[in-house]
């Protein structure tokens, strides 16, 4: 009289234990693009993270400095993640990611969209999350962008990490970079308005735009104004 519901107990049990293994198995399934966008180690690899950072700094001083005009920079796919492996490490950049559980970013680059990937927390329980986003400039507010998230997964699951989320905003505002979230269609969006620390920005972002393995940033540099208390009074000439 006691066989039925020590069965239904086992049944539960090794019912209970093949979910939980199933979902294991998900959480540390590592998606097949991550593997194929890594760069191997080797002297392309550094020339291409050489490449990726003498362009990335040239774009900040075209930003920063007092030349006027236009200026276009071209990042590819391949330079990116061979700087992530690089000198984002060597730099020590790396570490503040890491403190958040971040290891090992990649990024793929398709039309319209970018999948940025990498392995969240250490050990056994460590899993490598998965953004597909969609970004654009805000017509309406300029040196704005949005980032739209399509997708997030951990392993192969589907997830919501709204704390991941909000670490990643303190660590842009830690950098003078101000993020806010809004919702569209569902999907949660980013506002990233940099840098947020500038009165007088002295460069406007035109395009942004993923194409084919290649990230195009394009802008327009203007003057220096000086702000009113620094002006010269008209009564003084």
């Amino acid at each position: 009289m006691h066989k039925k519901p020590v069965r239904m107990l086992i049944l539960t049990i090794l019912l209970l234990g093949g979910i939980a293994g199933g979902v294991v198995a998900a959480l540390k399934h590592e998606p097949g693009f991550y593997q194929r966008i890594a760069i191997e180690a080797g002297g392309d690899r550094t020339r291409q993270s050489d490449e990726f950072m003498k362009q990335f700094f040239t774009l900040l001083n075209r930003v920063y400095d007092t030349r006027r005009g236009k200026w276009t920079f071209n990042f590819t796919q391949e330079q990116i993640n061979s700087y992530f492996e690089e000198d984002f490490v060597r730099l020590k950049d790396a570490e503040a990611f890491a403190k958040l559980g971040i290891h090992a970013p990649r990024v793929q680059l398709e039309n319209d969209t970018m999948r940025l990937a990498f392995r969240y927390g250490s050990g056994f329980w460590s899993t490598v999350l998965t953004y597909e986003v969609r970004v654009w400039l805000v017509p309406t507010e300029a040196n704005t962008l949005a980032v739209e998230i399509l997708h997030r997964k951990a392993g192969g699951l589907p997830i919501a990490a709204q704390s991941l989320l909000n670490d990643l905003k303190e660590l842009a505002r830690n950098r003078s970079i101000d993020v806010s979230w809004y919702r569209r269609d569902g999907n949660p969006v980013a506002l990233i308005r940099f840098p947020s620390n500038r009165s007088r920005p002295s460069a406007q972002l035109l395009r942004f735009e993923v194409v084919n393995g290649r990230l195009t940033i394009e802008g327009q540099s203007f003057e220096p104004t000086l702000p009113p208390s620094e002006s010269s009074d008209p009564e003084d000439s």
